[in-house]
């Protein structure tokens, strides 16, 4: 048998190989008992369904009746009809179903959760072509209303909605109020405990956040009920561009971490370092609360940036790990380096800055002389931030909330220091022009400040800023 023999033969066997597996298939697929069930033939789907009949005249006639059936007005749905319609028609030889009657079943479907055999003998309509027109219409109501109702946010959005929580709640940079709702459902199938909550029932988790009008802005439908609300945040596909912006923030600890995870990956670094630098290192390992350590760990990143790169490299070769190969893209980014060369630029004025006047001696005096700038600076912030002291709830722009800083504060503080705050407003007093004097001295004696509450009347505790004018005058009088 000769070259060309052998290839036809081998072609010959593919083919029937083709042959007997189409067959196989064809036997495996159910032949149908009829096209279309006598009962949902074009004529009784015209002359008794329910679209053609009851939809009609309500649609006309009542509108309550509507309203109940679908959710929502007439107009609404003439409107809706128009936005849809262009995603929904079809031609074709055989008589397609109405735009009107797909949005009709699909709305009463969402709005009741009939089942869908119920739909299909109320409308007269297959059971597979109700699945099949909900599942569409679904798309399609997505398509026309999504731009509109959830558009995708840029950054110019999100600071417009920052602006307006600050204008409206007092609540400076923030792009949003995060939060989930459980939505009941039935287990499904082989499903476990995956989505049962802690409330003792089967759901699914919609996580939204809503603008200062408290209008969606962003949502995330479908997660399992069982998982924490941090859990579902971060599986969210917002949560994982928020941490891609905030990659250099934690850049330094990603690092750290991952080659402290492992005696063999410390040695394998050691071994570089003392390959390239002649000499073993430590990479200092950031605090979050010790800011004075944040700048001696950002000049020992950019000190060794070449010698952490290599290790990099050398570990994706070899250990092939998803978490060393987003490192290794990080350190090759430009910006990055930037960042941090910046970083370690501008530290080392704050750290001269928090020495200076963390010193035994008093030096407030020099504050204005030594930083000129710093006046502007809070002028334009108006409070005093990172401040766990009273002025901070003085001066600061935030309301008195209990929060994760503050949540020890009783009532009494809080109501006191809105008073206080309210007073000071209607001085047009801030923490620039306040001038303490021997009156403010003289109330803050050992006998006001620690005097047994049982001492007092509990009454003259109970301050409220009804009116500013009579509050001024209460705290100021002598």
């Amino acid at each position: 048998m000769d070259a060309e023999q052998r290839q036809l033969f081998l072609l010959l066997c593919s083919g029937l190989l083709c042959y007997a597996k189409l067959s196989l298939l064809r036997k495996k697929t159910r032949k149908r008992r009829w096209w279309i069930r006598s009962l949902n033939n074009y004529e009784k789907h015209r002359n008794v369904g329910f679209h053609m009949n009851l939809f009609k005249e309500i649609r006309q006639t009542d509108h309550e009746q509507f309203f109940m059936y679908t959710r929502m007005w007439p107009h609404m749905f003439n409107e809706l009809l128009t936005r849809v319609r262009p995603f929904l028609e079809k031609s074709g030889p055989r008589r397609p179903h109405s735009v009107q009657l797909k949005l009709a079943l699909t709305l009463s479907f969402l709005a009741h959760g009939d089942s869908v055999n119920s739909k299909a003998w109320e409308f007269r309509i297959g059971r597979s072509t109700v699945y099949a027109i909900i599942h569409e219409v679904c798309r399609a109501l997505w398509q026309a209303l999504q731009p509109i109702v959830l558009p995708e946010l840029d950054e110019l959005k999100w600071s417009e909605v920052a602006e307006d929580f600050f204008e409206k709640w007092q609540f400076p940079n923030c792009v949003g109020a995060l939060d989930g709702k459980h939505i009941r459902i039935e287990a499904p199938t082989h499903s476990g405990s995956q989505f049962f909550n802690y409330k003792k029932y089967f759901s699914i988790v919609l996580l939204a956040i809503c603008d200062a009008n408290h209008k969606f802005v962003w949502v995330d439908i479908g997660q399992c009920g069982g998982i924490s609300d941090s859990g579902v945040w971060s599986n969210t596909e917002l949560a994982a561009r928020v941490r891609e912006k905030l990659l250099c923030d934690r850049f330094t600890k990603m690092v750290v971490n991952y080659i402290n995870s492992s005696p063999k990956r410390l040695a394998v670094f050691r071994e570089f370092c003392e390959c390239f630098e002649g000499k073993t290192l430590k990479l200092l390992k950031l605090s979050d609360t010790r800011w004075l350590s944040h700048h001696a760990c950002v000049e020992r990143l950019i000190k060794y940036w070449d010698t952490i790169k290599n290790f990099f490299q050398e570990a994706v070769v070899s250990e092939k790990t998803k978490s060393a190969e987003n490192l290794l893209s990080i350190m090759n980014n430009v910006e990055t380096k930037a960042y941090f060369l910046f970083l370690e630029y501008v530290l080392n004025f704050f750290n001269q800055f928090n020495a200076y006047f963390q010193a035994s001696q008093t030096r407030i005096h020099v504050l204005q002389t030594k930083y000129p700038n710093l006046t502007n600076l809070l002028n334009a912030i108006q409070s005093l931030p990172n401040s766990n002291a009273d002025p901070e709830r003085m001066f600061s722009l935030l309301s008195n909330i209990k929060n994760k800083k503050c949540n020890k504060l009783s009532s009494t503080s809080v109501n006191a220091s809105c008073v206080f705050k309210s007073a000071l407003n209607a001085r047009e007093e801030t923490c620039l022009n306040m001038i303490i004097d021997e009156k403010h001295l003289s109330l803050m004696s050992t006998e006001n400040l620690y005097a047994s509450a049982a001492k007092k009347d509990k009454s003259t505790l109970r301050l409220y800023a009804a009116d500013v004018n009579d509050v001024a005058g209460l705290l100021w009088a002598n």
